[in-house]
């Protein structure tokens, strides 16, 4: 779908979702990421509850709805800390969904 075929809803559901992720990743800025979000949000970072210093989203697809947005990611990051399955700290990780 190209940007010409999307809604005028479907293109600020993805203008904020880019500021989101911008807000959330790249700046880490939690004000801007919290502007972004509803009154009574819910994050869960799957599968470690958690993120990373060096986080990186690699994008493969988007799918837009009329109410949803799903991407397809390369979620990549440093693996600093030791946890059962994943002993090797220091080591770069990379996950897709």
């Amino acid at each position: 779908m190209t940007d010409t075929e999307l809604s005028v809803r479907q293109r600020a559901m993805i203008a904020l979702w880019e500021r989101h992720t911008a807000a959330e990743f790249a700046s880490k800025s939690l004000e801007t990421t919290m502007a972004t979000m509803t009154h009574d949000p819910v994050v869960n970072h799957v599968p470690l509850m958690t993120g990373g210093e060096d986080v990186a989203l690699v994008p493969l697809a988007r799918t837009v709805g009329t109410d949803r947005i799903v991407d397809e990611l390369i979620f990549s990051f440093t693996h600093t800390i030791d946890m059962p399955g994943f002993s090797q700290a220091s080591r770069q990780r990379a996950a897709g969904s």
